[in-house]
């Protein structure tokens, strides 16, 4: 099928894998060079203080690093919101830098964007632990990242969308912290992919049913990213997660359920 692309995308899409990704490793020099070649940069028009921090990760080794977003004129505490990025396999925080820019400067807001572990390099449940220690750093540094009580939500973007809910639903049965809002767009939460607007598209760059369902087989431990897996290993089926047990965790977890 012939389709007409969006000239803010059409740079990216001779780079950007098309189909059954024959190696999930593949994906990830294809991701930099998207991040170096032409994803959208965001101008904002008021100046915006940016810094990446690190905090000890849940299991130790190696730390959670996330890079905040703050409106550098400010007059009193202002919301505050972590923002996921999308894919499994593949993307990281520098690739969204134009997302959580546009979001700091339009909502003006502390945009904290965490650099989860990815997968299959790392099995379930790393990549929601690791933002889930991002936003218990990111509620108990309120003060100091100048964000008002109360006013903590969460957002995120495919993947990280589905990993925003799994973490909302964590801090609810951890008891903390409290979210006053949750934005999710374009969440992936199924891997079974039947729907209409899923079975046509075998053949569109990147996120086709074919590479949807690579990378719910990575993410899940199942196939070898090839989109030869079970196929009913969504991240969604996992039971819930235990806490993790270390002494690095509990100060990032501290005051919420510990």
């Amino acid at each position: 099928m012939t389709y007409v692309y969006d000239t803010g995308i059409a740079p990216c899409i001779e780079i950007l894998p098309n189909g059954l990704y024959p190696n999930v490793w593949a994906l990830h020099p294809s991701s930099g060079q998207a991040a170096q070649g032409g994803l959208p940069s965001c101008e904002p028009d008021i100046a915006i203080r940016t810094r990446r921090l690190a905090v000890p990760g849940p299991y130790g080794p190696p730390d959670v690093t996330f890079r905040v977003c703050t409106p550098a004129a400010r007059d009193g505490l202002l919301p505050g919101l972590l923002y996921i990025h999308g894919e499994f396999t593949m993307g990281g925080i520098e690739q969204f830098d134009a997302t959580t820019t546009r979001i700091a400067t339009q909502v003006y807001a502390v945009v904290d964007s965490v650099e989860y572990r990815l997968a299959s390099e790392n099995p379930v449940p790393a990549e929601m632990e690791d933002c889930y220690t991002a936003l218990a750093w990111t509620a108990m540094s309120a003060s100091e990242l100048s964000i008002a009580p109360g006013r903590l939500g969460i957002a995120g973007d495919r993947a990280g969308g589905w990993l925003a809910a799994v973490v909302a639903l964590l801090a609810r049965n951890r008891g903390g912290p409290a979210l006053c809002f949750q934005y999710l767009r374009a969440a992936d939460f199924g891997d079974r992919l039947r729907t209409p607007s899923t079975r046509p598209y075998d053949d569109v760059p990147m996120r086709n049913r074919l590479a949807k369902k690579g990378s719910w087989d990575v993410a899940s431990a199942r196939g070898n990213g090839a989109g030869n897996g079970a196929g009913n290993g969504a991240p969604h089926m996992y039971p819930p997660l235990p806490r993790p047990h270390t002494r690095r965790t509990r100060s990032a977890h501290r005051g919420f359920g510990a």
